[in-house]
């Protein structure tokens, strides 16, 4: 008799040695940061770890800040000196829909790829409190394919789809964007065990 059988892979463990500088910073900018052509890197956020992190291990300076409506201080903050790392990478210069990870992505170390991801998340990702969900939005298809490739390397499947915004007479941001949402169990254990998010209350 003839067998036929379909396999199934669960992830693709197979690394390279390539490194970033910083693969978290990467991450929280590619994220929340700004690095246009002839501009200096700058990070948009609120989160303390997050501010703490780039004031303690770079030099910064701070555009503007403000007290959010859950008393948290958002700020506007440029980061010196990093303009040479950034095109190092294969970043500067990439804005909004163009943004992508850097042009090693494929080749990282499995701890360099975890932290890239870690910023990614602590930033741009959401955790869900009240059902098995970690998500992450995008205004760039292509980026969340990179996201999704690397994700596969852990175990870690997820979903892409098109969201179409509600179009609202004061919405200033009426394009369709993307989010890779991953929901099975499974995939979600593998997020935690490999992938950790240094914001509190993401981890909790």
């Amino acid at each position: 008799s003839v067998y036929s059988a379909i396999c199934l892979c669960d992830k693709l463990d197979i690394w390279g040695d390539e490194k970033l500088f910083d693969p978290y910073l990467v991450g929280i900018l590619i994220g929340d940061g700004s690095y246009g052509k002839n501009k200096t890197p700058r990070l948009s956020n609120c989160d303390d770890y997050i501010n703490n992190y780039i004031d303690s291990n770079y030099n910064t300076k701070i555009e503007s800040s403000y007290e959010t409506k859950d008393r948290k201080i958002y700020r506007e903050t440029r980061i010196l000196g990093l303009t040479d790392k950034l095109k190092e990478v294969g970043i500067y210069g990439q804005t909004k829909i163009d943004k992508r990870l850097p042009t090693n992505y494929q080749n990282l170390s499995k701890q360099n790829a975890s932290d890239l991801l870690s910023g990614l998340f602590d930033t741009d990702g959401y955790v869900s409190s009240t059902r098995p969900e970690v998500s992450i939005t995008q205004s760039s298809l292509e980026l969340l394919k990179q996201i999704q490739f690397l994700l596969r390397k852990f175990g870690v499947w997820g979903r892409i789809q098109k969201i179409k915004p509600r179009i609202a007479p004061n919405r200033k941001d009426k394009k369709e964007y993307y989010t890779l949402s991953i929901r099975d169990h499974q995939s979600i254990y593998n997020f935690w065990i490999n992938i950790k998010l240094r914001l509190e209350y993401k981890q909790n």
